[in-house]
C-alpha cells in the first residue's frame, strides 16, 4: 500500500517562483581607518557573483559628509551607491551606509535610523540587526 507521508529531507518551501530573483547579502563593517581595506576587498571581489549585494558599514564621524560612494566606486564594476532609507535592494550593487545613521534591512528594504550611540560604530548593529535575510527573495 503506497505511504501518502512526504519523503523526509525534502523541502519543497525553498523552491522559488519564475518571477522571483533570489540573491544574497554581504555585510562588511570596518574601523575609520578601513578605506584601503575595503578598496581591497572590493578590487578582489568576483565580479561574476553578480547574484549579491553587499552592505558596507565604517565608523565614520557623523557631522562629515561622506565620500566614500565615490571613492569606492572605482574599485569594483557594481553600482556603489549610500544608502537611501526605504529603497528596495538590488543585486549587484554596494550600498554605503550614512556615517549619521545605523543601517537595517527589513523584508528586502534599507532601513536607517538616526545613529542613536554616539560613540558606538554602526557596524557592531549591522550583523545583529542583518539575521534571516539569507537568501533574499525580490518579486515577492
Amino acid at each position: 500500500m503506497p505511504s501518502n507521508k512526504k519523503p523526509a529531507g525534502i523541502d519543497k518551501s525553498f523552491r522559488k517562483a519564475p518571477e522571483e530573483v533570489v540573491f544574497y547579502l554581504v555585510a562588511v563593517g570596518a574601523s575609520a581607518g578601513g578605506l584601503e581595506a575595503l578598496k581591497e576587498f572590493l578590487l578582489h571581489y568576483p565580479s561574476d557573483l553578480t547574484n549579491t549585494s553587499i552592505i558596507i558599514a565604517q565608523h565614520l564621524d557623523p557631522s562629515l559628509k561622506s565620500m566614500m560612494a565615490h571613492l569606492l566606486s572605482s574599485e569594483t564594476t557594481m553600482q556603489v551607491i549610500e544608502a537611501v532609507d526605504g529603497a528596495a535592494l538590488q543585486p549587484n550593487v554596494v550600498y554605503i551606509a550614512p556615517p549619521n545613521a545605523d543601517i537595517t534591512v527589513v523584508k528586502n528594504k534599507i532601513q536607517l535610523a538616526n545613529h542613536l550611540m554616539k560613540r558606538v560604530p554602526n557596524l557592531l548593529l549591522i550583523f545583529y540587526l542583518l539575521r534571516l535575510l539569507l537568501p533574499l527573495k525580490i518579486g515577492q
